[in-house]
């Protein structure tokens, strides 16, 4: 996306009639605001195949382990061991960019970067296998131990796409369409909460994708309560209504002549009804309010 920012700056200094939207097209869903990029979800589909067929290769050797290298951003010894004793075999999946602070690199691979600008990753696959090797030489140097490595990753780029993947392409392409249509440029077309919108290419550009995930904590004790606390509320503003109502027609009904009650009564039940909406209401706000300033400091 920054590329996309790049050039929709020059076409807007030089004043072009051209307009520019940027599609969500990466496999490794690391674009920030949107809630899925597309390609990730046939990368999963295609992922699982890779992992059970290091499974598979794990569980048919002694002491396997079947390591996967999957492609995305951002005391395994112990529990390697662990589960080594427990079932005799295991399945590590480790994505691209892990462990690049602990890879060993030289002075020009520090600073080495793809056309794109972003840091080339050593490879972890190559790396970790080494690793476990040497550990398992070290901590048990009589007992057999065999690593499949597995790297999918051109396999898994270069697939079609499947049917959830082929419809969310046209969405996007029909959206960026009917925007740049209407006049819009400097805009990604994507998904927010399941609504499709248009979002300014700086924002996306600049954002991460777990700076957003951090944001709301849906481990949280209260999220499940912000969750059903308008449930709740509307259930007893319902029930109170419907009271209101009943009691209406009580009182209104010439078979209950003895239910009947001055207009000021029925004033005032109404206006109680109406009070206890609005009360639970602001309570939701202010605890929606507190909820999130809280998290945002917290972060």
């Amino acid at each position: 996306m920054r590329g996309v920012v790049k050039i929709f700056n020059e076409i807007r200094q030089r004043k072009l009639n051209i307009a520019v939207v940027g599609i969500p097209k990466t496999v490794d869903n690391d674009i920030g605001i949107i809630d899925r990029s597309f390609g990730f979800q046939t990368a999963v589909e295609m992922a699982q195949q890779e992992i059970s067929a290091a499974h598979v290769e794990a569980e048919s050797a002694v002491n396997g382990v079947g390591l996967v290298k999957l492609m995305g951003k951002g005391g395994l010894f112990e529990f390697l061991d662990q589960r080594l004793k427990e079932n005799g075999h295991d399945v590590l999946v480790v994505v691209e960019g892990a462990g690049q602070d602990i890879i060993p690199r030289t002075d020009s691979q520090k600073e080495e970067r793809d056309e794109s600008g972003n840091l080339v990753f050593l490879d972890v696959g190559v790396w970790l296998k080494s690793e476990l090797k040497k550990w398992w030489d070290r901590e048990h140097p009589s007992e057999l131990f065999t690593v499949k490595y597995i790297d999918p990753t051109y396999m898994i780029r270069a697939v079609h796409a499947n049917a959830t993947n082929n419809l969310y392409c046209t969405l996007l392409a029909h959206s960026a369409i009917h925007g740049v249509m209407g006049g819009y440029t400097g805009f990604v077309a994507g998904p927010i909460n399941g609504n499709y919108a248009y979002i300014p290419l700086e924002d996306v550009a600049c954002a991460n994708k777990l700076d957003y995930e951090d944001i709301l904590l849906p481990t949280d004790e209260q999220w499940p309560f912000l969750l059903r606390f308008p449930i709740g509320c509307f259930g007893i503003c319902l029930g109170l209504s419907s009271q209101a109502v009943l009691w209406h027609n009580l009182a209104t009904s010439p078979a209950t002549r003895f239910l009947h009650i001055t207009p000021n009564i029925s004033f005032l039940i109404w206006l109680l009804a109406l009070a206890v909406l609005i009360a639970v209401s602001i309570t939701y706000i202010l605890k929606c309010i507190f909820y999130f300033h809280s998290t945002l400091f917290s972060t």
